[in-house]
């Protein structure tokens, strides 16, 4: 491991560009903080102490990724920028001579990063400091919120994912040791799947399109052959890609029934019944499957929604922020399709890991704030702050427009019919709900045609966990401060806009969902450390040298337990 020399020299920026650069800037922040910040032996464990030439000093490859995440840059574009960029080699605390390193050095750093467990080292510290310094507290209000984070693969047909699926299998078995399989795959039809091209055909014509998908299927069919027999569990990679190719032919493929009178060419497939086959033939699914895999470059990017009618291709990005100092706690990614409520309060509770508490209350949306959702911030004693629709967008009078009263088990109405009949139902889970009905209650009834148009009359479905929604439904309506607290959450949309527009996280420079968490760590820090100096001009009490002497101590402390955990 190669260390970074404090060795001072008339090229430095200190001498060179004095007076030059603000003192409030991101640049001079991570300047004068960035030593205690960021040090190389917060990155030991990625390196061989007794043997090979030295490495570029790990913290200066971690000041490049944040100043790469602060500036939205590539990794050429960074490497360009250390070399040339007078603010980039002020902030690396390195000469005006500075040579820098090729762009793949941040490449590999970041791969080490990732293998090691590090990716959020500078983010713990930055919090950790904020908290000792006293700029976040767990009395602040904190706000959950989540975006669209577009993903770095192309979109991709059913064609496309079951041809680049059995591309990606062929290959990974032409590159293991079985001779046997890499024989028979050079001899086979198969060999042509190893650079995969888009075939020249009509795809307007319906004919030509399923005779090239019953094609896929039989090759896909062929692959899946003889693959049990000649690999072994150690070939990891092999291993997925198979399981990739039979995933991507399950979500999208369907058996039918040939029509001989519309197509002669019936397929020889087998089906998982063990019934005469030779009369089905493949054919693309309707309708999209939950979880659909919809590229085989990123297997993890899936189909997200904003609303009903905007659609986004990729994974989301959860932030905890604490509102009063407008500071981000935490950040995650998960899924696109993954509901906001499936977080939980995991997002808010992990924090404590590095600002060293958990907030007492949290504002977010009705996306987190579902029955299930209140229920786990409920068994975590936090206070969740989050609005319960009571209006509804089709023009009929919304569940909770009726008067519900679990006391008595009965539901009243608009126009003050009551009904205690109720049936038992499930929810999606599998769990017991009531459902209360109306009918012949509905029947001339003057607000029928506000309520409802079934035949059978209006009913009423209540969710697990019920009581918790209607407790904060009534805090709503008869709490004056609701509306004024809950109207803060503009401030982490506001610094939703600074992470996602301005830092260029919308997009995600990476494959798959730990890269992209990487990614968002270190754009969060990048953030926190430009929001530091405001904070600290508004904190008398507070200054950069005391922030200084913190982080030290704090890396002594941290190097001082991991000494004797390695002892142990």
């Amino acid at each position: 491991m190669g260390r970074k020399s404090e060795q001072k020299s008339f090229f430095d920026t200190d001498f060179v560009c004095s007076g030059l650069i603000p003192e409030d800037s991101f640049y001079n922040t991570l300047h004068e903080l960035g030593p205690a910040l960021i040090t190389d032996d917060d990155f030991a464990k990625m390196y061989c102490h007794d043997n090979g030439r030295n490495s570029i000093p790990p913290s200066i490859l971690a000041f490049t990724m944040l100043l790469q995440a602060h500036d939205d840059l590539s990794d050429r574009d960074a490497a360009r920028a250390v070399k040339f960029n007078i603010l980039w080699k002020h902030a690396l605390r390195v000469g005006m001579d500075y040579k820098g390193f090729d762009h793949s050095n941040i490449s590999r750093f970041r791969s080490k990063v990732l293998v090691h467990e590090l990716e959020n080292k500078p983010f713990i510290k930055l919090n950790q400091l904020a908290s000792e310094l006293g700029l976040i507290k767990a009395e602040d209000i904190h706000a959950v919120d989540s975006t669209a984070i577009i993903g770095h693969a192309e979109l991709k047909d059913t064609y496309a994912l079951i041809a680049e699926a059995i591309s990606k299998t062929v290959n990974s078995l032409l590159e293991s040791d079985e001779e046997k399989a890499v024989e028979e795959l050079k001899e086979s039809r198969l060999a042509a799947y190893r650079e995969y091209e888009k075939p020249d055909i009509d795809w307007e014509a319906e004919k030509e399109n399923r005779q090239y998908l019953k094609q896929l299927v039989e090759d896909a069919r062929e692959v899946f052959s003889f693959i049990p027999d000649t690999i072994s569990d150690d070939k990891e990679e092999t291993l997925e890609n198979y399981k990739l190719l039979a995933d991507i032919i399950q979500q999208d493929i369907v058996f039918k029934k040939s029509d001989d009178n519309n197509d002669s060419d019936n397929d020889n497939n087998d089906d998982d019944n063990e019934t005469d086959n030779s009369e089905m033939k493949p054919d693309i699914k309707n309708g999209v499957a939950e979880d659909r895999i919809i590229s085989t470059v990123d297997p993890e990017m899936r189909h997200g929604r904003k609303s009903s009618s905007q659609r986004f291709d990729g994974f989301k990005g959860h932030i905890t922020e604490n509102l009063k100092a407008e500071w981000i706690t935490n950040v995650k990614v998960s899924p696109a399709n993954e509901r906001d409520c499936e977080i939980g309060t995991e997002i808010v509770t992990e924090q404590k890991d590095s600002t060293g508490y958990i907030p007492k209350k949290v504002l977010a949306d009705n996306g987190y704030g579902t029955s299930d959702g209140r229920a786990e911030y409920e068994e975590e004693s936090i206070e969740l702050i989050s609005p319960v629709r009571d209006k509804s967008k089709n023009g009929y009078y919304h569940k909770y427009e009726f008067e519900i009263d679990l006391e008595n088990m009965e539901v009243t109405c608009p126009a003050g019919k009551t009904t205690d009949k109720a049936y038992n139902s499930k929810d999606s889970k599998g769990r017991r709900v009531k459902v209360f009905h109306f009918k012949k209650l509905c029947d001339g009834c003057s607000e029928r045609t506000k309520c409802t148009k079934a035949k059978n009359g209006r009913t009423i479905t209540l969710v697990y966990n019920e009581e918790l929604v209607l407790k904060a439904l009534k805090q709503q309506r008869e709490d004056e401060d609701f509306k004024e607290i809950y109207n803060k959450r503009y401030i982490i949309e506001r610094k939703i806009a600074e992470l996602f527009h301005h830092h260029g996280m919308r997009n995600t420079s990476f494959f798959g969902i730990k890269l992209t968490q990487l990614q968002l760590f270190w754009k969060a820090t990048a953030v926190n450390l430009k929001r530091l100096p405001k904070l600290l001009a508004n904190t008398p009490e507070v200054c950069l040298k005391k922030a200084i002497k913190i982080l030290k101590e704090l890396g002594s402390e941290n190097n001082g337990k991991k000494a004797a955990s390695q002892a142990v």
